[in-house]
């Protein structure tokens, strides 16, 4: 009782008024009413046990008491339930008859209570019938093997004596799997016993008497009386007495056995068992005779026999027997009411884990009672009991939650910590909690006390003294500011038994310890302790009695918190996903950080919020398409390359072009990028979209949406005002979105985002302040979000699913522009993909810095056109006309007819480039807008049956930029002024005039907003806005802009966005249109018209300043609605020509006149440029006007050239040739305007020119564009631009032709490359549609070169030209057939025959087919026959050039020239040779124009005739003449001829000259000519090596091939003839290859290929395009290698090296020496490709006998001291590195093999001189060490691991480090790039950043502290770093420690993350060396002096 009083007084909120009454534990439900009242508690308390224990083992049960159908055992039946050996569920039973004795002491169970009859306590018939009649039902599942027991459980024991003398032995039964009913040994001595009765005959006979028939025989004998009498008094006659009668047992009326009964005859069955069963009790032979005196009496005998029967026989079976005593068993000894009572409590206990149960046992017992008291409660399920038990778990753990911390929610649910987590937390807190010292508070800091509060609660359990849930008591500190909590708190501490422990969780900011200071009283027991969980950085005063600092880590957890972690859902942009997801498989720690732990732990929805917005319908999506500049294919790369003097396979190792014409960069050097990039934008500027390039790539938006394969990374979508900028952006978020849903899509409106970037530093140097600019300053991204910011971090730090999307870059100022663009530069390569949109005049400036061309948006083309109408106006009609419902058949045919008719009508309306203005969408979509009213009206009417023809609605509309803005502006008036009339009641004029007031306040307002957007600068939006009125006071104005912003943004053209909901407009052209109307206004010619704003000087001057921006125009939509606008006036205006064209100065406004003069008094007439550039027609027009009032033509041309004149160079960056002015510029933009644009300008020159304006003209509009190749003069823009380039050119010409005196000795004088008329000349030919101007300039030609030969000489380069063009551009070849012809007929319409005939040679040497439909009717057959005698009439040549040799070849004549050519061989074989001679020398072999008749023949495919004449000269010429013939470029019989078809690339007269080459004069013939090698201005050159294209060289290799057995050897031979030839192998076709290896086998060829040249042979093997090594089998691979790695005599050097060491030893990639193959690549990437094709393709274990045995070893070490990072080993190192997730056999194996790398590379270096180089490899191998540190446990062996860290701690002595070890140099290093600034300094040791070394040197510190403790790890950290030859300046040389030396250098967060590796108190020794190292303070010398031995004891190890 007293043990029961301390626990209520510790209770919390204690059990009062519920006292039990004994009365109340009897049910109603025992049908005993005289049951002791001890016997029902014990009974009742069985029952609890039962359920406890039955909880406890897990298992799903029943439990039942007083159930009365299984009889005697009806006080406890426990069912459970199991699973069989074929998984099916089957109930098990234990039945349990309960007998409490209160005197246990004296009583004892004997044998006469086994053996009775009667319903004794012990009798086993009674429970042996039980168990036959009731137990045992095989119906309800309830057969013998279904029972585990039936049991007689009783506190008393047995007589043992008693039953050995009666026969009855006891069986010991001890059954271990009975965990419910055996009870152990009581603390007093007591032993409960079980038994089982033996299976003896004596128990065998007591239960066969248990027949109901014998039971009644047996009672008979016993009623008998000595006088031969049965007395019939008991109660079972009273039962069978009528049985008897009727049965014939008893005589009625004698009352004596019946005659039948006593001799046996006519008995039922059951009378004949009861006469056998008295028969044998008799014991007599013939008992009959003794029977029948026998008589019987009784009370109640009935007067008559009725029909009752007597109990059918009831045999006993032995199996009965054998099943029962096999079943029943006797729990004897067990523990009494009050000992159940003590075992209930603590087995409670137990189940709550608590010292003290009183309260549970309480509640318990009155749960269990009001269960048992309930006459319906049948059965108790285990699920009854669990909830019953838990109940009293929540009541109790609610009284506690009054001051205790509830655990019972998300953190405790998930967060389990690892073993090895929770034995270190115990560890620390151990010492604490088990000493007996005074000192009874401590801290542990932490970041997150509740989670190291669970840490805690877990570690303290693993103790023994704290393994009750009470023995500890956890608190919030807020208890402690309460009175009544901590009073509570001081009673439930204050209980002896329990709560030894309290944990006070501080979770505050500021922490007060003087309250915690005293709650424990100084004479309270030592067992009592307080431990403080408080917050990390709080002062803390007692320092002495922090136990230590918490790390929070995710790897601390369990893997199945892990994973309830991972599996935590986010909203994540508007789908939920879990974190695994959203992480990825990169490390979890680097995002699950504390903060990101406690806010997905805190059961809130975490929500990444979608960025997505778009302004306008999203389900009205048309598909864009795009285009870029020009075409980025094979032909743009070849010229590049040319440009950059490198190979096109050289140039792809920097650069790649996607298939989407994105550029990936692949170099890192942002001067090499540089360099490259602006090849690029001079190509671009000079070669753009030209005739003679492919056309621009279209490219549709799904291509570039997030494509894996996509090559480069920035896209810059570009456009003018309203293309759809936005809403691409929009589409493509929701396709990422949709295909990738854990793509994390970031879309930023710069311009809602003004503040932000405004505020944000624009000191953006590093990629954490770029992300921070995306998590702090853009706050909407993350949703002020932990685990968001955390996430976003984590993504971009590691490149993981990030697409930033950057909206309107054009609209936000230049500051914020160069902000964005330093952004970007740090956060592109983050990225998966980036979307940036600007309009086109920000595109240079975007491209400069992405290094990416800009696509540009195309618009609707006519079709897309009315499919958006079509869209827009169903979307909108469904809501206005239908209620949502689809429209009728007939509307929907309506809107999509009058969608076609108003597109055709618009494209019939509009002219020039205004054609495309509805094919931009947002104007397509003000169209729709506009005319939505007009389709209403016509789907109206045609329901209303009238007529109304579309073409009658749309005959009168304008379409133009202007009308559909202005008719925008009417609409929303109209729609606005509808709604408010409607409102109104009834319609007068006060409220007409009142709403239209409004109108015009919101159109003010609406004006305000405009200038707002457009002038962030406040001045400049003060000086612009309309004054107060007077009468209005700042209050009242305030006031009225709000009401009327909310009407304005009804009124359609506004809306809210971002975090503040600002006003804006929904489209920016809005404010454009709005701001250049408040302009114009200003410029109207009437007085009372205009709105005054340029009276002012400062708004004048500001007005002006805008419209004449140049770079970079912000204000360019401005310009272009306010040129639109002047249309009016300079076009329209009949009182403006008026005062234009008569010069009627005095009518021109002053404010007009201001303007002029501003203009051209602005930096050199700068707007009039402006305008010029931009296509402002309108405003040059308006200029050119005022000019033309205000002064005189000679003032006006001095105001154009002024405008003209020449300014600074500027670069190809900026997409301009280099020397060229910006008039060459503004000239050539006259092309890409209307041509009367030009012509206005070119007007003021016409009759007066000087000669700069000519010099100018010819050049900067035609010798510059067609030179630069650029699209000025582009026969692929569209009609109408065409057309005016046309009539621009005609303009020039004219103007040339008509000032042509001044020319010609501008004409004459020209020396520059891009001066030269051929290139004219060449342009002309060769467009068709320039034909009038190809006359037009050779007759300015005529005149300015008369002479004939000026004319070849033209035509001569204009041909040279077209070979220069030849193989570069694919479309020059399809230019030249047939166009030269047009050129010929105009020479010939001119008489310019003596150039015709100058040039007939030319034309058929290149364009043969010209030349026969030209000359081939002026070609006469000749009839003359031909012999000897008449030779000489070979050598005559017509004026064409042609003899009659010629020309019978020509006409492919045969037998003339059969005829010819027998003449000639027999004028040869004459004794007078000479004729003959000559006709060889002079026409057959050595024409100077190369016009033999063999070209003539090969050049018309004439094989034949080729044949023929090759014949011919090997009859007639000696064998070495024919060799020198054959081979002599000049000599044109064959060589010569070859090289033209080689360099035009004509493949067929390439074919046809080689196979007459191989038909005629042999095989041999053939391999000489084709390896001859003849000078050129390279060294030297052979048609073998000219053969650079595959066509060609398959032509060339099949004729070689072809019907020659050897053919395969001889190919060889030529590919291995010199160092270049060797080099085609990469245009082998594979099957080729594949037999130059059979016929020598692939061994030999390799070596042969080896000791050609060995860089060469690397480059050919493993690189592409060649790439050898893939046609390489897998025996054959492995046969190479070998051959590599074998040592073999050098030939050169005559020592034994393998191929591998002189690779290794004696090259470098840089060296001089072997750079023949780097042309393609550096020998480094050469190496990258051979180890990739190789160590990838082969068995590791042969990679590593081959190439990293012992000698392989030494040699890589070789290799990086003598080169360092210039190495072929440092390659290796890197590829094995790079490759993640392969090579791990051979990395394991280098790890094995680095302590003897490491020891050799730390050596003193003597016979290296380059130090560097030693130093560098002793970072990288230790860089190598520490990335793959876990490859050294193989088989969980660690040693390999420690002898490295052993290794790596060695020092060392050597001419640069005093006693310094590797680990030691590495840190001394660690930020060389940083401490010297300087990137020429000369230890270029690191190739990536401080922040990845760090990451780099935290894994391999986890993995050691993993692996091998944390004392590895100390001694790492505390390794002293040596001393050096040189100081490094700004270090203490106190700093001798390796950590302490990272902390002086200033990487604090290293230093931090470095210390996570250690154990708690390691950790704290090392933080006060860093206190020491800081405040040069002395550790406590015992610390100091145990790290200083450890630290310095390196060595020895």
């Amino acid at each position: 009782m007293a043990e029961e009083q301390n626990s209520a007084d510790a209770t919390i909120a204690p059990l009062q008024g519920e006292a039990l009454h004994l009365g109340t534990l009897v049910p109603p439900k025992v049908t005993n009413a005289n049951r002791p009242i001890h016997g029902s508690l014990f009974q009742f308390k069985l029952t609890e046990i039962a359920l406890i224990r039955g909880i406890g083992a897990g298992f799903p049960f029943h439990l039942g008491t007083e159930i009365q159908e299984f009889g005697k055992f009806d006080d406890l039946v426990f069912k459970y339930q199991v699973t069989t050996g074929d998984q099916r569920q089957q109930w098990r039973y234990k039945f349990v008859q309960a007998k409490h004795k209160l005197d246990e002491g004296n009583c004892k169970i004997t044998s006469q209570e086994l053996r009775s009859r009667d319903d004794g306590n012990f009798s086993i018939a009674k429970y042996f019938k039980c168990y036959r009649n009731d137990i045992i039902n095989e119906s309800e599942g309830r057969c013998p093997e279904a029972i585990d027991d039936v049991v007689i459980c009783t506190n008393i024991n047995f007589n043992e004596n008693d039953l050995n003398r009666n026969g009855i032995e006891l069986v010991p039964h001890n059954d271990p799997s009975d965990n419910i009913f055996s009870f152990d040994k009581l603390p007093g001595g007591k032993v409960p016993l079980r038994y089982k009765l033996k299976n003896t005959e004596v128990v065998r006979e007591i239960l066969k008497e248990n027949c109901p028939i014998f039971h009644l025989a047996q009672k008979l004998m016993e009623s008998k009386t000595g006088d031969n009498r049965f007395d019939l008094t008991h109660e079972i006659f009273q039962k069978y007495l009528p049985a008897l009668l009727h049965e014939n047992v008893i005589h009625l009326q004698s009352k004596s056995f019946h005659f039948n009964f006593i001799y046996g005859t006519n008995l039922s069955r059951s009378a004949n068992e009861l006469r056998h069963i008295l028969r044998d009790f008799s014991q007599r032979n013939h008992w009959e005779r003794d029977w029948r005196k026998f008589t019987f009496h009784g009370k109640f005998w009935p007067t008559t026999l009725g029909s009752q029967l007597l109990p059918k026989p009831n045999y006993v079976m032995d199996t009965e027997i054998d099943s029962f005593l096999d079943k029943f068993v006797f729990a004897v000894n067990t523990p009494n009411e009050v000992e159940l009572d003590t075992i209930m409590k603590r087995e409670l206990g137990n189940y709550y884990n608590l010292l003290v149960s009183d309260i549970q046992s309480n509640i318990f017992f009155q749960k269990m009672l009001d269960w048992f008291k309930n006459p319906e409660s049948r059965w108790m399920t285990s699920d009854e009991g669990l909830r019953m038990l838990e109940e009293g778990r929540n009541k109790i753990d609610l009284m506690r939650s009054q001051i205790t911390i509830s655990y019972q929610n998300p953190i405790n649910k998930i967060v389990e910590f690892k073993e090895e987590v929770i034995d270190e937390t115990a560890g620390k807190l151990k010492p604490f909690l088990t000493s007996n010292n005074d000192e009874k508070i401590h801290f542990i800091s932490t970041d997150w006390p509740d989670f190291t509060a669970v840490k805690v609660v877990s570690a303290i359990k693993t103790l023994a003294d704290y393994k009750c849930s009470d023995s500890y008591l956890i608190v919030s500190s807020k208890c402690f500011e309460n009175l009544d909590e901590r009073e509570q708190l001081t009673k439930t501490f204050g209980n002896e038994s329990a709560h030894h422990l309290l944990i006070v969780v501080c979770a505050e900011e500021e922490f007060n310890f003087d309250q915690y200071a005293d709650f424990i009283p100084a004479n309270k027991d030592k067992k009592k302790k307080m431990l403080l969980v408080v917050k990390r950085g709080i002062t803390l005063v007692n320092l002495h009695l922090l136990i230590y600092d918490d790390a929070i880590s995710y790897g601390q957890l369990r893997e199945t918190s892990q994973e309830a972690l991972l599996s935590k859902k986010v909203s994540f942009q508007g789908q939920d996903l879990p974190v695994r997801d959203l992480i990825g498989p990169a490390n979890h720690e680097n995002v699950l950080h504390f903060s990101s732990m406690r806010e997905i732990l805190s059961g809130k929805k975490i929500v990444v919020p979608s960025s997505n917005s778009i302004r306008g319908e999203q389900n009205i999506y048309i598909k864009r398409h795009l285009t870029l500049p020009f075409r980025l294919d094979e032909k743009f790369l070849d010229k590049l390359s040319k440009e950059l003097n490198c190979s096109v396979n050289k140039l792809q190792k920097q650069m790649r072009v996607g298939k989407e014409g994105n550029i990936e960069w692949i170099t890192e050097d942002q001067q090499k990028k540089s360099e490259i990039w602006n090849k690029m934008r001079q190509l671009s500027a000079t070669n753009g979209k030209q005739s003679t390039a492919s056309p621009s790539p279209v490219i549709s938006d799904d291509e570039l949406i997030l494509d894996p394969t996509a090559n480069g990374k920035a896209v810059i979508i570009s456009g003018v005002a309203g293309t759809g900028k936005t809403t691409i952006l929009s589409y493509f978020y929701r396709e990422i979105k949709k295909a990738k849903a854990d793509h994390w899509v970031i879309r930023v409106n710069l311009t809602d985002n003004f503040q932000a970037l405004s505020e944000f530093s624009a000191n953006v140097t590093s990629l954490s302040n770029a992300i921070n600019f995306f998590t702090d300053n853009l706050p909407a991204i993350v949703n002020n979000s932990w685990f968001a910011r955390s996430l976003l971090r984590h993504r971009l730090e590691t490149s993981d699913r990030i697409v930033l999307m950057l909206d309107g870059f054009d609209e936000i100022g230049g500051q914020l522009q160069e902000k964005v663009i330093r952004l970007l530069n740090i956060i592109q390569t983050k990225v998966a993909r980036l979307f940036i949109t600007t309009r086109n005049y920000f595109n240079g400036k975007l491209e400069n810095q992405l290094f990416q061309f800009a696509y540009t948006l195309e618009n609707f083309n006519k079709h897309a056109q009315a499919d958006y109408l079509n869209d827009y106006w169903i979307t909108n009609l469904k809501k206005q006309i239908t209620d949502g419902q689809e429209l009728s058949t007939q509307d929907q045919d309506l809107t999509r007819t009058f969608a076609a008719s108003l597109v055709k009508r618009a494209s019939e309306t509009l002219d020039g480039e205004e054609i495309s203005i509805i094919g931009i969408p947002l104007q397509c979509r003000i169209v729709a807008e506009c005319f939505q009213s007009e389709l209403q009206r016509i789907i109206q009417n045609k329901r209303d049956e009238i007529v109304e023809e579309e073409t009658q609605i749309l005959a009168d509309q304008k379409f133009d930029l202007l009308s559909m803005y202005r008719r925008l502006m009417e609409t929303k008036r109209q729609v606005f002024l509808g709604e408010k009339a409607n409102n109104a009641s009834a319609s007068n004029q006060i409220v007409d005039y009142a709403v239209e007031c409004l109108i015009k306040k919101i159109e003010s307002h609406l004006n305000q907003l405009a200038i707002e957007t457009m002038f962030r600068d406040p001045e400049k939006v003060n000086l612009l806005s309309p004054p107060l009125l007077p009468y209005q006071t700042k209050i009242e104005k305030v006031g009225e802009e709000k009401f009327v912003n909310e009407l304005g943004l009804k009124f359609g053209l506004t809306l809210q966005s971002g975090e503040n909901m600002e006003v804006q407009f929904w489209h920016r052209s809005f404010a454009e249109y709005l701001v250049a109307k408040y302009f114009y206004e200003g410029f109207l010619l009437e007085d009372e018209s205009h709105n005054g704003i340029l009276d002012k000087e400062p708004v004048r001057d500001l007005i002006f300043q805008v419209m004449s921006e140049r770079e970079h125009d912000h204000y360019d939509g401005i310009k272009v609605f306010f040129d639109s606008m002047l249309k009016e006036l300079v076009q329209d205006d009949d009182n403006w020509r008026e005062i234009v064209d008569q010069r009627l100065v005095n009518r021109l406004p002053e404010r007009l006149k201001h303007y002029a003069n501003f203009t051209i008094n602005h930096h050199n007439c700068r707007p009039l440029g402006d305008a010029i550039d931009s296509q402002h027609t309108n405003i040059f027009k308006f200029i050119c006007d005022c000019f033309d009032v205000m002064f005189d033509s000679t003032k006006v041309r001095q105001i154009l050239n002024s405008v003209l004149e020449y300014t600074s160079p500027r670069t190809f960056a900026d997409g301009i040739w280099k020397g060229h002015s910006k008039r060459s510029t503004a000239l050539a933009s006259f092309y890409d305007q209307k041509y009367q644009v030009f012509q206005r300008y070119i007007g003021y020159y016409m009759d007066h020119a000087e000669r700069d304006v000519v010099k100018h003209i010819l050049e900067d509009m035609l010798y510059s564009p067609i030179y630069l190749r650029n699209d000025v003069l582009d026969e692929t823009y569209p009609e109408w631009l065409q057309e005016n380039k046309l009539k621009v050119t005609k303009l020039i010409l004219d103007f040339l032709v008509k000032h042509r005196a001044t020319l010609k000795p501008i004409m004459r004088a020209s020396t520059r490359d891009y001066e030269k008329p051929e290139d004219v000349l060449y342009f002309l030919i060769f467009n068709e549609c320039y034909h009038s101007q190809l006359e037009q300039w050779i007759e300015l030609f005529e005149f300015v070169y008369p002479e004939d030969n000026a004319f070849v000489k033209l035509f001569k380069d204009t041909v040279s030209i077209i070979r220069r063009r030849f193989g570069e551009i694919e479309l020059d070849r399809q230019w030249v057939e047939g166009r030269i012809g047009n050129t010929l007929k105009i020479l010939r319409d001119t008489g310019r025959n003596k150039v015709l005939e100058e040039i007939a040679r030319l034309v058929l040497i290149r364009e043969p087919q010209a030349f026969r439909q030209f000359y081939g009717h002026f070609l006469e057959k000749d009839e003359m026959e031909m012999t000897p005698a008449t030779i000489h009439l070979l050598l005559v040549r017509d004026s064409y050039g042609m003899t009659r040799l010629h020309r019978a070849v020509f006409y492919e004549d045969t037998e003339t020239v059969d005829r010819l050519l027998d003449c000639l061989s027999q004028s040869l074989s004459q004794a007078t040779t000479s004729t003959a001679e000559q006709v060889m020398n002079n026409v057959m072999l050595l024409d100077d124009e190369g016009f033999t008749p063999f070209y003539v023949a090969a050049a018309y495919l004439h094989q034949e005739l080729c044949n023929k004449i090759l014949a011919f000269f090997k009859n007639v010429l000696t064998t070495d003449q024919l060799q020198t013939h054959l081979t002599a470029e000049k000599m044109k019989l064959v060589y010569g001829i070859l090289w033209d078809a080689v360099t035009f690339h004509k493949v067929q007269m390439f074919t046809t000259i080689l196979t007459s080459v191989k038909h005629v004069l042999g095989q041999n013939y053939l391999l000489e000519m084709l390896s001859s090698k003849i000078p050129d201005e390279y060294g030297s050159k052979t048609v073998f090596k000219a053969c650079r294209e595959k066509v060609l060289f398959k032509a060339m290799t099949d004729i070689v091939l072809k019907d020659d057995d050897n053919g395969f050897h001889q190919l060889n031979d030529l590919f291995f003839k010199d160092d270049d030839s060797i080099l085609s192998l990469e245009y082998v076709d594979e099957e080729t290859f594949k037999q130059m290896l059979a016929v020598i086998g692939s061994d030999n060829w390799c070596l042969k290929l080896l000791r050609h040249d060995l860089c060469t042979a690397f480059y050919l093997l493993s690189s592409p395009p060649c790439e050898l090594l893939r046609q390489f089998q897998q025996d054959q691979l492995l046969n190479l290698l070998k051959l590599i790695t074998t040592t073999s005599r050098c030939t050169q050097r005559r020592i034994q090296q393998s191929y591998w060491n002189r690779l290794l030893l004696n090259v470098k990639w840089w060296k001089p020496d072997f750079e023949k193959p780097m042309d393609d690549w550096t020998l480094m990437e050469v190496l990258t490709h051979f180890l990739n094709h190789t160590f990838g393709n082969v068995q590791e274990n042969y990679i590593i006998e081959l190439f990293f045995d012992d000698k392989g070893i030494e040699l890589i070490t070789r290799s990086l001291l003598q080169y360092g990072k210039n190495s072929l080993a440092n390659g290796i190192f890197k590829h094995l590195t790079e490759e993640i997730r392969k090579y791990k056999d051979i990395k394991r194996h280098l790890m094995g093999k680095m302590a003897k790398i490491i020891r050799d590379v730390m050596k003193p270096i003597i016979h290296f001189s380059i130090d560097d180089n030693a130093e560098w490899s002793r970072i990288k191998e230790l860089d190598f060490v520490m990335d793959h540190a876990e490859l050294t446990n193989a088989n969980g062996d660690c040693s390999e691991l420690s002898t490295l860290i052993n290794t790596v701690l060695i020092k060392y002595n050597n001419n640069v480090i005093k006693k310094a070890s590797i680990w030691g140099e590495y840190f001394r290093h660690f930020d060389d790039e940083q401490r010297i600034g300087n990137p020429t300094y000369r230890l270029k040791i690191w190739t990536d950043n401080v922040n990845e070394r760090s990451a780099r040197v935290c894994a391999f510190l986890k993995c050691v502290s993993e692996k091998l403790g944390s004392s590895k790890v100390k001694k790492l950290l505390t390794h002293t770093h040596g001393r050096y030859a040189y100081d490094i300046s700004h270090v203490s040389c106190n700093a001798t420690l390796i950590i302490s030396l990272v902390n002086l250098k200033g990487h604090k967060s290293f230093v931090e993350a470095m210390l996570t590796h250690l154990n708690e108190e390691d950790r704290i020794q090392v933080r006060l060396l860093l206190v020491g190292d800081q405040t040069d303070a002395q550790v406590p010398s015992a610390s100091r002096d145990e790290l200083a031995v450890e630290s310095n004891d390196d060595s020895s190890n």
